[in-house]
């Protein structure tokens, strides 16, 4: 039996109030590089209020941290950012 499934919520702190379209190009090669790993599935993206998001549900909820970690600091250097977990509900 597979493991309970989890939400990882990302967020990614910027330095004015709205995704730039270079965050959001960034943004979307994030995902894109976390999508061809295959980390899980993602939920959907978005932005505001000081920074851009976006969610993955995955069933190794430690590697998929790392995996996004690693991604992120690739990608954007030293940036704050969150990855917060909530858990899978059947539908």
């Amino acid at each position: 039996m597979a493991p309970p499934s989890v939400r990882l919520f990302v967020e990614v702190r910027l330095p004015r109030a709205w995704p730039s379209r270079k965050d959001r190009g960034d943004r979307e090669a994030i995902i894109e590089e976390l999508d061809a790993i295959g980390i899980g599935e993602c939920g959907g993206s978005g932005g505001g209020m000081g920074a851009f998001d976006f969610s993955y549900e995955v069933q190794d909820e430690e590697e998929a941290r790392e995996m996004i970690e690693c991604v992120i600091r690739e990608r954007l250097g030293d940036v704050e950012f969150t990855i917060d977990a909530f858990p899978e509900y059947p539908e």
